[in-house]
C-alpha cells in the first residue's frame, strides 16, 4: 500500500480520506479512495476461498470479495452464503476436474435430496461427501419445500408468513391445514450480463428432470412370435 500525497492543501480531502495505491497478489495496481478503510485478512480461512462465506471467522466486505476471487480463479463460480447462492459469470464453459459437464444429468441426480446439506458441509443423504455449491441445490431446496408442504403433518414455517397481509388471508391458513402445496419462489437477481437467464434455464432443466416420470411399459398382447397353444 502506497499513499498518494496531495500537492497542496487544496487537494486534500476535507473528510480526511487518504487515497492510496494497492498492489494485489497478482501484481495489479488499484487506486482506492481511503486507505483507512482497508481491512486486513488475518485468518487462514480468508486465504482458502471456502465454499460458505458465513463460515469465515470475520465476515467483511474484503474477506467476502477475496473468497469470491479465489474461487473464481479456480473455476468455482458458485459460493454459498447460508441458503443464498452467489455466482460469478465465467463467460466460458466450465468443466469439472474429472472432465464432466457442470450441468450434466448425472450432476442433477447427484444433487437430488441434498437440501438438508445446503451450505452445511456435511455428507449428503445419498451417501456422497460434501457437494460443491451449485444451482441444483437451490432448485432441489425449492422443490422439496413444495412437496413437503403438501405431505408433511407438521409444516415448516414459510417465509411468506412474515407478510402480515398474507397471514390475514383466510385461504392461506386453510391451505396449510389441508396440506395443500405452498408456492415456492427462487429469486434470481444481478446486473445485466450476470447470467440470470442462464441460471433460470438450468433451474428449469433440473425441475423438469427430477419430476420426469417414466412411461409404464405395456405388456405385449397377441404377439405373433409367441408360443402357440392347442386345446
Amino acid at each position: 500500500v502506497k499513499d498518494i500525497d496531495a500537492d497542496d492543501d487544496a487537494d486534500k480531502d476535507p473528510n480526511g480520506e487518504i487515497p492510496a495505491l494497492v498492489k494485489t497478489s497478482d501484481g495489479q495496481l488499484h487506486k482506492i479512495r481511503d486507505r483507512t478503510k482497508l481491512i486486513a485478512l488475518t485468518s487462514p480461512e480468508d486465504y482458502m476461498g471456502i465454499p460458505d462465506v458465513l463460515h469465515l471467522p470475520n465476515v467483511t466486505e474484503s474477506s467476502l470479495l477475496h473468497a469470491l476471487r479465489l474461487r473464481y480463479n479456480r473455476d468455482e463460480i458458485y459460493t454459498c452464503a447460508g441458503p443464498i447462492l452467489m455466482s460469478v459469470n465465467p463467460y466460458k464453459t466450465i468443466k469439472l476436474s474429472n472432465g464432466d459437464e457442470l450441468y450434466s444429468e448425472e450432476r442433477m441426480l447427484l444433487y437430488r435430496n441434498t437440501t438438508t446439506n445446503f451450505g452445511s458441509g456435511s455428507s449428503g443423504t445419498n451417501g456422497t461427501n460434501e457437494l460443491p455449491c451449485h444451482l441444483f441445490q437451490v432448485a432441489d431446496r425449492a422443490y422439496n419445500s413444495l412437496i413437503s408442504s403438501a405431505v408433511s403433518n407438521e409444516m415448516e414455517p414459510h417465509i411468506e408468513e412474515e407478510d402480515a397481509l398474507l397471514m390475514m388471508d383466510k385461504s392461506h391458513e386453510q391451505k396449510r391445514k389441508a396440506h395443500h402445496p405452498i408456492n415456492q419462489s427462487v429469486i434470481i437477481s444481478g446486473e445485466s450480463g450476470a447470467g440470470k437467464t442462464e441460471a433460470t434455464k438450468k433451474i428449469m432443466q433440473y425441475l423438469a428432470r427430477v419430476t420426469k416420470e417414466k412411461a409404464p411399459i405395456k405388456p405385449k398382447v397377441g404377439s405373433d412370435d409367441g408360443p402357440s397353444t392347442t386345446s
